[in-house]
């Protein structure tokens, strides 16, 4: 039997090696990621991941704070990036004196593939090399209406399948190509997959990954996650990007393809900000839980990330689509919000209540706060209140 397994064990680093040139001497085949993922020790059992860059540091500085001050979340947070040109020497050194954060450089994980890959699609490289067993990634300009750790412990998605995927908005019909390219390479879609609007070229976007959750420790997921890595590889996203916008879709088409059961939080993205006439509410980009409580939103502290005169989030109304088949998104076009038109007032709209806009303003402050003694002076803070 011994003998046996070993020549099966060679058998499986061989294809492991054929299948993802780019994992480097730490994982030689899946057998080996999974057993690191069960040893306690040198795995928490979940932490909050982000990949981040110059442009985004102070976003994710930010970020940090109000998930260890303001929210008051457990959870150990990893900042990967990809050695020099994505945080500097003084970044990276900030980083390590922040209690329950530790910087990660992807390029002592997969030399041969971070060398190459860039923005986008390091994210998934980032959840297979983070320590965490069920990983929470983020964008850095993410924030939490509630401690992440809610999510996955309150979650029946999540409790069954492993994951939590989120929907986008509904928007750009006019592409027939990507429905068309989705069926050739699934010739025959699961019964779920076939239900989404991108199989059905009802919208452009399917997946937001602002926020994506995946428990590495189950097998299925951990294989998925590997071909996920492999779409936003460098040999493939050249063609894989033509279909998708960057890395959204290779989450879920990776676990569609190789049939593990996924499910998405049940409705599509919403608006934080403000009611206009026609029942239309403008701002950032928001999504609620399973249960339509209000769970996070990205775009950072920013309304409109790139307007020339900028200003805050309006922590007013929020509103959500429950209902796929509908365009009502009016898109943000030269300084002008995200708009959501709800059809359903009565349960898909509402102001949000004194807690929720006590929260917003903490968020402002220490926004605010961080812009008067950029990042370096915010840190020094930080590291004593």
């Amino acid at each position: 039997m011994e003998p046996l397994k070993g020549q099966l064990l060679v058998i499986v680093e061989d294809l492991t090696r054929h299948l993802y040139p780019w994992l480097s001497h730490r994982y030689k085949s899946t057998n080996k990621i999974i057993r690191f993922q069960e040893d306690s020790e040198k795995s928490d059992e979940t932490g909050i991941v982000m990949s981040v860059g110059r442009k985004q540091f102070p976003d994710a500085i930010h970020s940090i704070y109000t998930l260890h001050k303001i929210l008051k979340s457990k959870l150990p947070i990893e900042v990967h990036y990809c050695g020099e040109r994505d945080l500097t020497a003084d970044m990276v050194e900030a980083l390590t004196k922040m209690p329950n954060v530790k910087p990660v450089n992807l390029l002592e994980h997969f030399p041969q593939e971070i060398h190459v890959s860039e923005g986008w699609s390091t994210k998934p490289y980032a959840i297979l090399a983070s320590s965490f067993r069920t990983v929470i990634l983020m964008d850095a300009d993410v924030r939490f209406f509630q401690p992440p750790e809610n999510i996955t412990s309150s979650s029946k998605i999540f409790d069954e399948y492993g994951l939590l995927f989120y929907h986008d908005r509904s928007i750009q019909r006019s592409m027939p190509d990507y429905a068309s390219w989705f069926k050739y390479i699934n010739p025959q879609p699961t019964k779920y997959g076939s239900t989404l609007r991108y199989t059905n070229s009802l919208s452009y976007h399917e997946q937001e990954s602002g926020v994506v959750i995946i428990d590495k420790s189950r097998v299925g997921a951990l294989h998925s996650l590997l071909l996920a890595c492999a779409f936003n590889s460098f040999t493939y996203r050249s063609e894989t990007y033509k279909h998708m916008y960057g890395d959204k879709e290779t989450f879920w088409i990776s676990w569609e393809l190789l049939r593990v059961p996924y499910r998405f939080s049940p409705t599509y993205a919403g608006a934080l900000g403000v009611k206009t006439r026609d029942d239309t509410v403008c701002g950032n980009l928001f999504h609620v839980d399973e249960f339509l409580n209000p769970v996070w939103w990205n775009g950072g502290m920013w309304e409109v990330k790139e307007a020339k005169t900028r200003r805050v989030v309006q922590f007013e109304y929020l509103a959500f689509d429950s209902e796929r088949d509908e365009l009502k998104w009016f898109i943000e076009y030269q300084g002008a919000p995200h708009c959501l038109s709800v059809q359903d007032t009565k349960n898909d709209m509402r102001e949000l209540n004194a807690d929720e806009k006590r929260l917003g303003e903490r968020y402002i402050q220490s926004f605010m706060m961080e812009r008067e003694l950029r990042w370096k002076k915010f840190v020094a803070r930080m590291l004593f209140v």
